[in-house]
Parts: C-alpha cells; structure tokens; sequence
C-alpha cells in the first residue's frame, strides 16, 4: 500500500495526462501509453513493501520490468472482457510459479459500480483454464468469478495467466 505521500506523487504525475484525453472518444478500453522512464512509476518498480511481498510471499528473486500503462475506466464505459495477460501457452504456463506478473497501483478506490476488476480465482492453474475463445459472450458472469474491490494506493499483484475482467463503470463519476 502507498502511503499518502507516495499516492499524491503518483497522482501529480498521472492526472495530467489523463486531463488531456477527449471522453468523447474514450468508450472502449483506455490505456495511456507507457511510463517507463518517469520517476513516479521507477519508485513503483522499486517500491520497498512491494517487493518483499513478491520475495517472501511468492518467493520470486528474479524481477525484471517489462513494460507500464495506465489503464482506466470513464464513467459509463461497459464491461471489460475475461482475458488473460499471457500468450504463451508452452511448458512455462502449467507451472506453480508466475511466469509473468502484473502489478496494478490504485489511485481512486473501485466497486462493481465504479468497474473494478473480476477474477476466477484458481484460473491460472493447470486443468483449470477456461478457453475464452469459447464464451457465448466475453463479458459474461463466470462461476466462481470475484470482484476485487480496491482503495486509492492499494497494489494488485496477478499472475499473467489469471482469468480477469472488469465491470462497467455505470457511474457519472
């Protein structure tokens, strides 16, 4: 979790680029470009508690950063479909360690109204993955599925392979 200095920083370096967005054109899903090089998000990369978490919890060592976006849900937008983060189906994707991870740091808390995230729990396990090619509707409600309700600083730590999807944002807000 951020602290709240930690939160206003991350704040003062994202709100910007969102304010310059046209909502009018932004009814599907949002993801702003990358933020690799700006010091807010390396702080995240490097953040003290998040990484203890990830090596003591999940007992993973090696860490390398991949890539940043910032996603985000404007009022009204529908549903996001099931999916999963990972692609590569090989041997890699049937073990008990992550061969991805994803990290996802909250600015403003999340409801199902507001369309915070769905998860299957257990989804990335082997003999459990649900073939999304095969859903009637990618945006359906699954047996099992949870929603992860969040507050502004919260960190997501998800394996790739997890089965997500979010909720519509039926807010004016």
């Amino acid at each position: 979790v951020l602290t709240p200095a930690e939160l206003a920083k991350l704040r003062a370096a994202v709100m910007p680029n969102i304010a310059k967005l046209s909502w009018a054109n932004t009814t599907v899903a949002n993801t702003v470009g990358a933020y690799p090089t700006t010091p807010a998000f390396a702080e995240l990369f490097s953040h003290a508690g998040l990484l203890k978490r990830i090596r003591e919890e999940l007992r993973i060592r090696d860490l390398a950063y991949l890539s940043a976006v910032l996603i985000f849900k404007v009022p009204g937008e529908g549903r996001r479909p099931w999916h999963q983060d990972w692609f590569a189906y090989g041997h890699e994707a049937f073990t008990d360690r992550p061969p991805q991870l994803g990290i996802m740091w909250y600015l403003t808390p999340t409801s199902p109204e507001h369309g915070c995230l769905r998860v299957v729990p257990g989804s990335h396990r082997p003999g459990h993955m649900i073939n999304v090619r095969k859903l009637s509707d990618p945006a359906q409600d699954l047996p099992g599925e949870v929603d992860v309700t969040t507050q502004p600083g919260d960190a997501l730590i998800l394996d790739a392979r997890l089965l997500h999807a979010a909720h519509a944002n039926t807010t004016q807000a």
